[in-house]
């Protein structure tokens, strides 16, 4: 079943100490990153959370944000008041031998070591409690996250078939017109050919036709219309494969544009290099679907 890169999904839960929310949202990317932002007083769970996630995906870009609302009476670490204030006279008199204008900003001094101090057996224990809960958050936040991104490919997975149809259905026109517009170019170039060689003494009709053939097989399309099928095909087959396909079916679409081109570098059939320009418009639709798979 076809996954889609982007989705979103979230958590609330209350508890004494107060509420946390979890939110996961991911974006297109060609490979797998993680990012995770907490408040400062759980930033020891930041790889905790980041095991959680990284299982669920293969190729995205995923954002987790952890948001805590502390209760009123909950103190998970004190700041020292005195460190603080040694901290801050210290910068002050350096500030003012160095004549710097930047102010001393508190969250800078917080940041400085021994500020904030955690220590005691009951604030340890109540930090694993937290950190349970955050766990739990995290796996259903991600299982939500999951689900949005599985509807999500269920939906691309509806357009990628019916883009894909309506490819297969311009190359299957395209190879009806083609035995036409091949003998009709074939006539054309005998004409023209005629016309070069009207003064000559002597013409090889049986010389001229060969050669006729042979420049008329450089543009024959034939193998190109066999080879957009057979990678029509291939797409079909990974769509409805359980494997993460998303490289594969973007490298698939680049072989059928190649293809393509090769075609309208070749006929000179008007009505053909029309098909052509859908076909290449119908492959765009696809690789713009596929972007956004996993």
């Amino acid at each position: 079943m076809l996954s889609s890169m982007t989705g979103f999904g979230s958590a609330s839960e209350e508890h004494d100490w107060g509420s946390a929310t979890i939110t996961i949202s991911s974006t297109n990317a060609r490979h797998k990153e993680i990012s995770v932002s907490l408040p400062k007083e759980l930033s020891h769970l930041e790889y905790i959370i980041q095991d959680i996630v990284r299982g669920f995906f293969k190729r995205g870009r995923a954002q987790v944000r952890l948001a805590v609302v502390w209760a009123p009476a909950f103190e998970l670490a004190k700041i020292d008041d005195e460190v603080l204030e040694k901290y801050y006279r210290h910068l002050s008199e350096v500030h003012y031998r160095l004549k710097l204008l930047e102010e001393i900003r508190l969250e800078q001094l917080v940041n400085l070591p021994g500020v904030v101090v955690v220590s005691s057996k009951e604030e340890e224990a109540r930090k694993e409690e937290i950190q349970k809960a955050v766990e739990g958050l995290t796996r259903v936040a991600v299982l939500r996250w999951q689900e949005m991104r599985l509807a999500e490919g269920r939906n691309i997975y509806r357009d990628l078939l019916k883009h894909l149809e309506r490819f297969e259905e311009i190359i299957a026109i395209i190879k009806k017109r083609w035995p036409i517009a091949k003998d009709s170019t074939i006539d054309a170039m005998k004409s023209r050919l005629r016309q070069v060689v009207e003064g000559l003494e002597v013409l090889d009709e049986g010389r001229l036709s060969q050669e006729v053939a042979l420049l008329a097989d450089r543009w024959d399309i034939e193998e190109e219309l066999s080879r957009c099928r057979s990678h029509a095909e291939r797409f079909r087959a990974s769509v409805d494969g359980d494997e993460e396909v998303g490289r594969k079916l973007d490298f698939l679409i680049q072989e059928m544009n190649r293809e393509v081109n090769a075609m309208a570098s070749k006929v000179r059939d008007a009505e053909i290099r029309w098909l052509v320009v859908e076909a290449k418009t119908a492959l765009e639709k696809l690789r713009e679907q596929v972007q956004n798979v996993e």
